[in-house]
């Protein structure tokens, strides 16, 4: 198969490319990621019809390649054994889209993309599939590739995420979201040392110790009745319901109070909720803080201009994990759970989200106690983690087709 146009080729590999192909790849991945010499020569044993070469004036300057298998999902043993490569398989798989750095923004690394979509095409195959870093997916999404979530790939030391692209999608598609729901502190913003600072304020008017800002993100995420019994069991103070309210009045006064330190957006994610609502999202913001302090912040932020609905922890009886917030900012929004996201940096958010029937989106920035969130969610069974809400946007759009470059 060869594509020419003016001075561009592409042509498929032969087992004399190996030692250029392993150029190429050791010249855009990092040495943990890049296929060595004798890999690319086994891959050309058992699949050179599934290597297309880019030449540009007879010079190659980028490639794609990857085996055929079963399933949609690359596993990291496929990157050692050739022999994994299945000639009738339904998958067209990516290993890699390599472009010399000097090449790269003219469009070559898309050519290749798009004549190995054609290639997989015409053999009858259900799609293609690759797995990618998070910041990538924006990218594979232009040529309709969906993202499935976190992958279990450890390939290189990196953190993957799985993508398909299929030609008959009909199968088993989930409903369209209609509404995405955000948790808040740890989520969309860092809120630990305004948190501390409160807490510290009502230790010192009650002759107690201050904590660090670690141990008081130990204890947030629950709202603020359980973050002060949290504080009455470290101190050793009887969390009777006349002390709990004691110093839960205590804390809502000094957090309307001033000078304390303010809450600061984690990168992209006040413009991430921005993007998500000028696009036709629905938006709430779904926390377990108290109400009057949520809008406050909102308020001063200008965050209230990009939500539609705001549900806080004193608006039912049940704050999350229970799925009473999740659900009535549903009800708000006019949408059902199934049409809907949540989007936390807890179990809290999770547990809600599953008891809810919402699908959960977490981020690893915040607060899950001393359990990383990664780690947590692989454990439980949730496959859907990112490391910024930015990132979470960018899977909105890929997977709605609403993706603006």
């Amino acid at each position: 198969m060869h594509k020419t146009d003016q001075n561009v080729c592409i042509r498929k590999a032969t087992l004399q490319d190996a030692a250029l192909l392993t150029q190429i790849e050791a010249a855009c991945f990092p040495a943990a990621e890049a296929a060595t010499r004798d890999r690319f020569d086994a891959r050309l044993e058992a699949f050179a019809d599934h290597f297309l070469i880019c030449e540009v004036d007879g010079e190659a300057v980028g490639f794609i390649d990857g085996m055929v298998i079963d399933s949609p999902y690359i596993e990291d043993v496929m990157f050692e054994k050739a022999d994994r490569h299945c000639p009738d398989g339904a998958w067209q798989s990516i290993f890699g889209l390599n472009t010399l750095p000097k090449y790269r923004r003219r469009g070559y690394a898309a050519r290749l993309m798009q004549a190995l979509i054609a290639q997989a095409r015409e053999e009858g195959r259900r799609g293609l599939t690759l797995t990618c870093k998070e910041h990538m997916l924006h990218y594979y999404a232009k040529f309709g590739f969906v993202p499935l979530g976190a992958s279990d790939s450890q390939h290189g030391g990196a953190r993957w995420f799985d993508m398909v692209l299929e030609f008959k999608p009909e199968i088993a598609v989930q409903p369209p979201v209609k509404a995405v729901l955000f948790d808040l502190d740890g989520t969309l913003v860092d809120s630990v040392p305004m948190l501390t600072a409160a807490v510290n304020r009502v230790m010192r008017a009650n002759g107690c110790p201050e904590f660090t800002e670690a141990q008081i993100a130990a204890m947030v995420g629950r709202g603020a009745k359980a973050l002060i019994e949290s504080v009455c069991a470290a101190q050793n103070i009887e969390p009777t319901p006349e002390n709990v309210q004691r110093f839960l009045q205590a804390y809502a006064a000094a957090m309307m109070g001033s000078g304390l330190p303010e809450e600061k957006f984690y990168p992209g994610a006040r413009e991430a909720v921005a993007a998500l609502q000028a696009a036709g999202f629905k938006t709430a913001l779904v926390t377990n803080k108290m109400r009057m302090v949520t809008e406050t912040f909102v308020q001063r932020s200008g965050l209230n201009a990009d939500l539609d609905v705001l549900v806080a922890g004193d608006d039912t009886d049940h704050p999350k994990p229970a799925p009473d917030m999740l659900l009535l900012a549903c009800e708000k929004l006019g949408v059902s759970p199934t049409e809907a996201v949540m989007v936390g940096d807890s179990e809290n958010d999770a547990w809600a989200a599953k008891a809810a029937g919402i699908r959960a989106m977490l981020v690893s920035t915040g607060y899950n106690g001393t359990v990383p969130m990664t780690q947590w969610a692989k454990d439980n069974g949730f496959s859907l983690v990112f490391d910024s809400v930015a990132g979470i946007k960018d899977y909105i759009f890929a997977c709605e087709g609403k993706f603006v470059s």
